[in-house]
C-alpha cells in the first residue's frame, strides 16, 4: 500500500494550524511484544484520553471567566482527580458532586479528597461551568483531535500505517473525535470501538452529529467519519464489572508488554482484540488507562494473586522491530 506522504504532511500541517498549539502533544508508541502485528498507542503516560481534552476545554474556562467549575463523575474516576488537579493548578477553584459507586475509600477517592478537600461530594450552588463526566463538551473537542494529530503525525515519521485501529470507549466523546478526525485525513482505516457503557452504533453517530458544530467550526470543512463498528467487551460488559479474565490480561501485559493497563479499560479492550486477530492484518490499538487507574483495583487484584501461584515470567523475549 503506497501513501502520498508529502499530501498527508501538508494535510497535518493544516490540522494542527487549526487547533490550539498545547494540544499537539505525541504519546509514545510500544511494539508489541505479543503480537508482532500490534502497535500500542501510549495514552496512558499522557493522563489518558481524557488529559487530551483538558487540553484545549482549561484554557476556554480562563478565557471564559469561569474561576468556581463543577466536575462531574465517579468517586472512584481518575478523570475526577486528574482535573481537580488541573483546575487548582490553574487557580481555579473546583468542586465535585458523588455519582457512580460507593464503598470505602481507596484509590482516586482517597486522591479525590486531598484535592477537593471541602468540596468533595458537594452541590454548591455558585458555580460558573459544570464539566459533564468524562469531561466531554464542545471545548473539549480540539483537545481530543490532537489524539488524531499525535497518531498521523507519528505514522508520517515513521512511514507506516495499519488499516485496523481499535479504541475503547466510555461516554463515546473521544472515539467519535478519532473517526471524525481520521476522516479529515483520508486514510484508509476501519475503526473497532468497543464500548465499556453499552453504547451502540446509533448513539456513538448522535455523538458525531452533536460534536459536528464545534468540528466544522475548528477545521472548516464537513464533518463526516471513517468506517467503524461498536460493539461490546467480550468479557464483563456490565460498567465496572471486573471479571477474573481482565485482571489476567493485566498480568499478561505488565509480564510480556512491560505496561501496567487498568482491567475495566485498555485489559478489556485487548481481550476483544485477541478474540479477532488476524497476525495478517497490521493494528493500531490505543492504550487509555494504567498504573493510577489501578489503584482502584487493590482488593480484587490482591485476592486474586493470593488466590493465584504466582505466574511464570518469560523465559525469553524477542523485540521485535
Amino acid at each position: 500500500m503506497t501513501f502520498d506522504w508529502a499530501g498527508i504532511r501538508s494535510r497535518l500541517d493544516t490540522f494542527w494550524a487549526a487547533l490550539p498549539p498545547e494540544v499537539r502533544i505525541l504519546s509514545r508508541w510500544s511494539q508489541s511484544r505479543r503480537f508482532p502485528e500490534v502497535t500500542y498507542l501510549r495514552e496512558e503516560l499522557l493522563g489518558s484520553y481524557k488529559a487530551r481534552k483538558y487540553l484545549s476545554l482549561l484554557p476556554w474556562l480562563e478565557a471564559q471567566g469561569h474561576a468556581r467549575v463543577l466536575v462531574h463523575g465517579s468517586t472512584h474516576s481518575g478523570n475526577v482527580t486528574q482535573l481537580g488537579l488541573e483546575l487548582r493548578e490553574r487557580g481555579l477553584e473546583p468542586f465535585f458532586r458523588r455519582g457512580g459507586r460507593g464503598g470505602p475509600p481507596a484509590g482516586n477517592l482517597l486522591l479525590s479528597q486531598l484535592v477537593y478537600g471541602t468540596n468533595f461530594d458537594s452541590a454548591e450552588p455558585g458555580v460558573d461551568f459544570e464539566i459533564p463526566e468524562g469531561g466531554s463538551c464542545p471545548p473539549a473537542l480540539a483537545g481530543s483531535l490532537g489524539l488524531v494529530g499525535s497518531l498521523v503525525e507519528q505514522a508520517l515519521e515513521r512511514k507506516i500505517w495499519k488499516p485496523d485501529i481499535f479504541i475503547d470507549s466510555g461516554t463515546g466523546f473521544t472515539a467519535a473525535a478519532l473517526l471524525s478526525g481520521l476522516a479529515y485525513f483520508e486514510l484508509p482505516c476501519r475503526v473497532v470501538v468497543v464500548s465499556m457503557t453499552g453504547q451502540s452504533k446509533s448513539e456513538l453517530l448522535e455523538q458525531l452529529l452533536a460534536q459536528r458544530p464545534e468540528y466544522e467550526r475548528l477545521l472548516q470543512r464537513p464533518a463526516s467519519a471513517v468506517d467503524f463498528e461498536v460493539v461490546p467487551p467480550p468479557v464483563g460488559p456490565s460498567f465496572g464489572s471486573l471479571p477474573t479474565a481482565a485482571l489476567e490480561e493485566v498480568a499478561e501485559f505488565a509480564r510480556w508488554e512491560g505496561i501496567l493497563v487498568d482491567p475495566l479499560y485498555a485489559a478489556k479492550l485487548s481481550l476483544l482484540y485477541q478474540s479477532r486477530r488476524d497476525p495478517e492484518r497490521p493494528a493500531f490499538i490505543f492504550v487509555s488507562g494504567g498504573a493510577r487507574e489501578l489503584l482502584c483495583f487493590q482488593g480484587p487484584l490482591r485476592k486474586w494473586l493470593t488466590s493465584k501461584p504466582l505466574p511464570t515470567q518469560p523465559s525469553s523475549v524477542t523485540k521485535v522491530l
